[in-house]
C-alpha cells in the first residue's frame, strides 16, 4: 500500500467521524427543541385545567393559551337617542387605550402648545397629537361596535 491511498483512506475516516459527530449533534438540539415544546405543552395544559377550574373556560391551542370568551351581554338600547350612544361608545373605546398611547396623545398635544410660540414649531407635535387621537379613537370604536354590533349606527 502507498502513501497516497493511506492518507486517502485517513481523510475519508476523519470525513465519516465528522459527518457523524455533526448528525449527533443535529439530533441532540432536535431531541432538546421536541423536550422544550413538550414542557410548554404541558405548562399550558397545566394553566388552562388551572383556570378551568375556577370557572374560567381555557384550552390549549398548539403552544399558546385561549381562553374562550362568552358572548357581550345584551345591551338596552331603546330609549337612547343617537349621540347618547355615540357618546358611550366613544368612553369605552377610551377605555380600552393602553397608558402607552394616552402619554403619547397627551404629551404630544401639551408640548405643542408649550411650544406654539417658537415661530409655530408646536404645531408640529399638536397636530400629531390630534392625528394619532383620532387614529386610536378610530381602532378601539371598531373594537368595541365588534363587541356590540347593537349598538352601530343605523
Amino acid at each position: 500500500m502507498d502513501l497516497n491511498e493511506q492518507v486517502a483512506r485517513r481523510r475519508a475516516e476523519l470525513a465519516e467521524k465528522q459527518q457523524q459527530a455533526k448528525d449527533d449533534q443535529q439530533a441532540t438540539v432536535s431531541a432538546r427543541k421536541a423536550e422544550a415544546t413538550a414542557q410548554r405543552e404541558a405548562v399550558v395544559d397545566e394553566l388552562a385545567a388551572e383556570l378551568n377550574a375556577t370557572g374560567v373556560p381555557a384550552r390549549r391551542e398548539g403552544e399558546e393559551l385561549a381562553i374562550e370568551q362568552e358572548p357581550s351581554p345584551p345591551l338596552d338600547t331603546e330609549g337612547l337617542n343617537r349621540r347618547k350612544l355615540d357618546s358611550l361608545v366613544k368612553r369605552e373605546a377610551r377605555k380600552l387605550w393602553t397608558p402607552t398611547e394616552n402619554w403619547i396623545v397627551i404629551s404630544s398635544i401639551v408640548g405643542g402648545l408649550a411650544l406654539v410660540h417658537l415661530a409655530g414649531l408646536g404645531l408640529i407635535p399638536f397636530f400629531f397629537g390630534i392625528w394619532k387621537r383620532n387614529q386610536l379613537e378610530d381602532r378601539y370604536v371598531a373594537q368595541v361596535l365588534e363587541l356590540y354590533p347593537q349598538l352601530r349606527p343605523a
